[in-house]
């Protein structure tokens, strides 16, 4: 479900031309930056439901919401890089994600897997002992 999360809010290949670059640094600040990802969040109804799954599988833990958006931003950034800032390309590889979540272990650098694995493994269903 983690991975899910982060495609829906989503490679060392190639470089991006100036436009690419500066709207995928955007989309980054919009991510990071809680302030401009609630307001990004209150107009855009797609936001407010990835927001709102997010919410829900952190159950509201701010530190743990920030993670998960950070590392979303990071995603993009490897996406848009494999895919040269192409969008059509982009979307191709976030559906083919979604079909293949195990799949996004190609678009991430070892730290990222390794943080991506121990935020899941935080976030997972604590199971009780009866």
């Amino acid at each position: 479900m983690l991975i899910s999360l982060l495609l829906s809010s989503v490679i060392y290949a190639q470089n991006l031309d100036k436009h690419s670059q500066k709207a995928l640094e955007q989309t980054k600040e919009v991510l990071v930056d809680p302030v401009k990802r609630q307001s990004a969040i209150n107009e855009n109804q797609a936001a407010k439901d990835a927001a709102s799954k997010v919410d829900t599988l952190t159950m509201g833990n701010a530190t743990k919401k920030d993670e998960v958006f950070n590392l979303s931003a990071d995603i993009l950034e490897n996406i848009s890089k494999a895919s040269g800032g192409d969008s059509v390309k982009m979307k191709a590889i976030v559906r083919d994600l979604q079909k293949n979540p195990a799949a996004l272990k190609k678009y991430l650098s070892k730290e990222q897997l390794k943080h991506l694995q121990s935020l899941g493994k935080d976030l997972s269903p604590k199971q009780s002992n009866p």
